[in-house]
């Protein structure tokens, strides 16, 4: 068994034939395989010229250079095939037509002046300028019918609603606010039982100015009015109370000077 064994293995030149032999047949079947490159083509020689240029007259040889030049075919000039298609017009000759007949004035009429503007006015109205989708609501103070009064040099007390012809039996003595601004009206709703009486009163609108809102709704609920004819003793009910609104106009005075300027003398 070791005879045979020892038989089998490979000796070093064994193998260096082998590997040689292979790589020998590699060799050989691309050598056979590849194509040979063909030969490249001989470039072309051409001959460069440089000539200097001193006389480009018509007729001489160097005119034949803006003959062959290429960017003829590319650039407007006047050699090429745009040199008589639109690069060489006639000039315009100035030809003054001879006037006929004289200037003619038109004709003014007075009767007519301010028509034109008349005319345009009536049918060129300038509408109104829209808030939210809606015209402007009209100013009562510049219409025709407006009611001006004058301005009251005192505060004034207006009722409106049922209290309107009850008579106000309390001293009716409203006093005018010093401010910086003028004040708003204070609208006061109340309510007056059928005896005379302050029943409720709330203040609706407010002036600016909390120390004439509390002055006015003091002076309604200490206020007595007239009672109902026919008034009777008994409790409270709803149909003997009245509802009514008590507007009241402020004057506003203006604040002391504290800082008057010097008297000269």
């Amino acid at each position: 068994m070791t005879v045979e064994t020892e038989s089998r293995r490979w000796t070093r030149q064994r193998w260096l034939g082998t590997v040689a032999g292979v790589l020998a047949v590699q060799v050989a079947a691309v050598a056979l395989l590849v194509q040979p490159t063909p030969p490249s083509p001989a470039r072309a020689a051409f001959a460069t010229r440089v000539s200097l240029v001193t006389s480009t007259e018509p007729g001489s040889r160097y005119d034949r250079l803006s003959l062959i030049d290429p960017a003829l075919l590319a650039l407007p000039s006047l050699h090429g095939f745009s040199g008589s298609a639109w690069l060489r017009y006639p000039s315009l000759e100035p030809d003054p037509a001879d006037r006929a007949l004289p200037p003619e004035w038109l004709g003014l009429s007075s009767g007519s002046l301010g028509g034109e503007l008349t005319r345009y006015l009536s049918t060129n109205t300038i509408t109104p300028p829209l808030l939210v989708d809606a015209p402007l609501p009209p100013v009562l103070r510049y219409e025709n019918s407006f009611v001006r009064e004058p301005v009251s040099p005192v505060s004034r007390l207006r009722v409106n609603g049922e209290l309107d012809g009850r008579a106000i039996l309390s001293a009716i003595d409203l006093p005018s606010w010093t401010h910086t601004e003028i004040i708003s009206n204070t609208v006061i709703r109340a309510v007056v039982d059928a005896a005379g009486q302050t029943f409720s009163a709330a203040v609706l609108s407010r002036s600016g100015l909390p120390a004439a809102d509390a002055y006015a709704l003091s002076f309604l609920e200490h206020a007595r009015f007239a009672p109902r004819a026919g008034n009777g003793a008994g409790s409270v009910r709803q149909e003997t109370l009245s509802w009514g609104n008590f507007v009241f106009y402020w004057h506003t005075l203006p604040l002391p000077v504290t800082n008057p300027p010097p008297v000269l003398p």
